[in-house]
């Protein structure tokens, strides 16, 4: 072997060393091909892009919005409740109001203040059943629907008993509790011996009335509150005095000068009252199914049971 042939000439070392160019290009393509580069970048994309719209969407909820209609709401509700147009500063303490309630809300929802609340739970349940039973319409009853809902529902309409009595009051304040009772025995005595059907000046002063005509049982028990009293009027011979007996003032004698059972009105004088009940029924029972459908779509565990 020839000396010549083992020594390298300058040209042929140009041609095998790398150049600086090609080595970058391939150490770019190792990179671009390199999969946890491409998870990176991936990572650093979705990053950017969430960032992105955290931003937005926080710059929307801490957008309040003061249009037209909703002033036109402000005014429309003062007017209903106030019967008179509402000044330019009371619109604007309306509005500053909103505005207080929105942010508090919101921040309140920032904080999850919302969430396992059995207050704010119910509320906005009771809610949707009120706007659930506001859209349903119902059409107007004929004649032989309200009649047939009027014959199924008749202790609904049923007139309440009612009395018409005078009473005679012996206050405690006079010698006490058992005094006044005994002032009541004896007048009741005196009274036995009259045709008197009225005699207040016998006992002492009532700081109510004297006489009632045709009360029912409730308003009686505002009068005397629940009080035997309020019982003995509607069980006591009429036309008659009976007694004594006990109300939360004192004792009393009374008399009965008419008495009206319970009874059932003709259609015609209750026929608005029968179609509201019925139109209440109705959006009741539409509801009912409308919530039967929207339980389906739920799946209730009820591990409680397990």
């Amino acid at each position: 072997m020839s000396t010549s042939t083992l020594v390298k000439t300058p040209h042929l070392e140009n041609t095998l060393a790398p150049t600086p160019a090609s080595s970058g290009r391939s150490l770019t393509s190792k990179i671009t091909h390199e999969p946890l580069v491409h998870f990176l970048l991936v990572g650093s994309l979705i990053l950017t892009a969430s960032t992105i719209v955290s931003k937005h969407r926080n710059n929307a909820d801490r957008r309040i919005v003061i249009d037209k209609s909703l002033v036109m709401h402000f005014v429309t509700l003062y007017e209903a409740q106030m019967g008179a147009l509402p000044s330019q500063s009371q619109v604007n303490g309306m509005i500053d109001d909103y505005i207080r309630q929105e942010v508090q809300f919101r921040e309140a929802k920032r904080m999850g203040l919302d969430k396992d609340d059995e207050i704010v739970r119910r509320r906005l349940a009771s809610k949707f059943d009120f706007l659930e039973r506001d859209l349903v319409a119902v059409p107007d009853p004929s004649t032989e629907d309200l009649e047939r809902y009027y014959y199924n529902h008749q202790k609904d309409f049923l007139q309440p008993p009612r009395v018409s009595f005078t009473h005679i009051y012996f206050s405690p304040d006079h010698g006490g509790d058992p005094a006044a009772r005994f002032r009541a025995e004896e007048t009741l005595i005196k009274l036995q011996s009259k045709r008197v059907t009225r005699a207040p000046d016998l006992g002492d002063r009532f700081a109510l009335q004297t006489d009632y005509s045709d009360f029912e049982r409730l308003d009686l028990v505002q009068q005397f509150g629940d009080s035997p009293i309020v019982e003995r009027v509607f069980r006591s011979t009429i036309r008659q005095w009976n007694g004594p007996v006990r109300s939360g003032y004192g004792w009393h004698l009374i008399y009965v000068a008419h008495r009206e059972e319970a009874s059932l009105p003709p259609l015609d004088e209750v026929r608005d009252k029968v179609k509201a009940a019925y139109i209440d029924r109705m959006k009741e029972k539409t509801n009912r199914e409308k919530y039967d459908a929207l339980q389906k779509g739920y799946i209730i565990e009820r591990a409680y049971l397990r």
